[in-house]
């Protein structure tokens, strides 16, 4: 029984994490590309 109420809250923040991830590397990509034109 802990193991199933463990594993879904570590398996669920995952997909989440990566979006937070990828959301930041294309804003330090805009971000560099805007400071390069200036």
């Amino acid at each position: 029984m802990n193991v199933h109420v463990l594993d879904t809250p570590v398996q669920l923040p995952k997909p989440d994490m990566e979006i937070v991830i990828g959301s930041r590397e294309k804003l330090k990509h805009q971000a560099d590309a805007l400071g390069r034109r200036c």
